[in-house]
């Protein structure tokens, strides 16, 4: 079985907390044969920039080459390590998005964490009615499709993400459902430009049954002639690298997947499941 981890974060994301070494030593240990790191690069600026340098506006970027190469020199022998980035809120921002995108990246992920003039999804406390939730997911999914429109990345990440904190942590009952016309308008306009997904897993530890996107998404993506898709923990500490990976890898067979996606200088290879 092929298995690997293909988003990331080390401590050159502000919510990360161990060096790029560290979050590959605990991939090799979970068995992965290749792992990419994947730190945040925040288009519109990190909105709480953690431990990061005042300097550091939206990309740590001195960190993550040191680190890769330290990881590299220490683990290389062992494991295949790869360069990635996530890009986020770059539709609304495309200038920075399109510099930070121009840099020697064997895989990128295009992703949004807040919605115009919001704050992170994570740091919302209370998002107060269903309805708000609603009108937050209408929002979600128009700038979702401008996210699409963009020309350089490789796939579009957690499809879904609003839910994790709607309704997987604060408990409103919400979901995509209502959006399938839209979200196969999506995934077809993905497929014709060369694009793909991520099954992020992320809400399949400590006993989680939820993934982003889910079950019924990843067949409809199938359906629209999806192929490209890779599979990543989003892990923020070594403890998580590599858990939920085999999980993702049997949804992606229950929805018609044959193929897992690897990335390598931005050029997919595709692996049997």
């Amino acid at each position: 079985m092929f298995l690997a981890d293909y988003h990331t974060h080390s401590h050159a994301s502000m919510d990360g907390h161990v060096s790029i070494t560290e979050m590959a030593q605990a991939a090799i240990h979970a068995g992965l044969q290749e792992y990419c790191i994947t730190d945040h690069a925040e288009c519109m600026g990190f909105f709480d920039r953690g431990h990061l340098p005042e300097h550091v506006k939206y990309f740590y970027k001195e960190l993550v080459d040191k680190e890769f190469a330290e990881a590299q020199e220490a683990l290389g022998s062992k494991i295949k390590l790869l360069k990635g980035i996530e890009l986020a809120q770059g539709h609304e921002a495309p200038a920075v998005y399109n510099d930070l995108v121009r840099h020697d990246w064997d895989f990128v992920i295009n992703s949004i964490h807040n919605l115009r003039g919001e704050t992170d999804f994570y740091y919302i406390e209370d998002f107060g009615t269903k309805e708000r939730c609603e009108e937050m997911l209408d929002r979600y999914i128009k700038e979702i499709f401008e996210t699409v429109y963009m020309s350089d990345y490789d796939v579009i990440a957690h499809i879904g993400y609003p839910l994790r904190y709607m309704r997987h942590k604060q408990g409103f009952d919400v979901s995509l459902d209502a959006y399938q016309a839209e979200l196969t308008e999506l995934f077809r306009l993905i497929v014709s430009k060369g694009k793909g997904i991520e099954l992020n897993v992320s809400g399949l530890r400590d006993g989680g049954n939820v993934t982003f996107p889910t079950l019924n998404e990843l067949k409809l993506y199938r359906e629209c002639g999806g192929e490209i898709i890779t599979i990543g923990s989003d892990a923020h500490y070594p403890h998580y690298v590599g858990v939920g990976i085999e999980r993702g890898q049997e949804l992606l067979r229950e929805a018609g997947f044959r193929y897992i996606t690897a990335f390598e200088k931005r050029v997919p290879r595709f692996e049997k499941l």
